[in-house]
């Protein structure tokens, strides 16, 4: 039983490193596909940005005014330690 784990385990690694190694060795060798990887980069980024804009929107940022009301003014005293006193 832990002979058979243990060849599994071996199996798997071996596997993840021959990925790895592959995709290193592929990133520098020819033919570079440069126009299929700048279409799946704009996807990636236009497909994301809906979560990233939810997510911020839902994490309770606190408002623009209630940020320049109560730090702005600690700011400009220059009290580092009460700059978020109030907030």
């Amino acid at each position: 039983m832990l002979e058979t784990w243990t060849k599994k385990a071996l199996l798997e690694m071996q596997e993840y490193v021959r990925l790895v190694f592959e995709a290193i060795r592929d990133t520098f060798t020819r033919p570079f596909y440069f126009r299929d990887v700048v279409e799946q980069f704009d996807s990636i980024g236009v497909g994301s940005l809906v979560v990233v804009l939810l997510t911020g929107f839902f994490t309770g940022a606190p408002p623009r005014e209630k940020v320049n009301s109560c730090c702005v003014s600690s700011w400009a005293r220059s009290d580092a330690r009460s700059a978020f006193a109030n907030c």
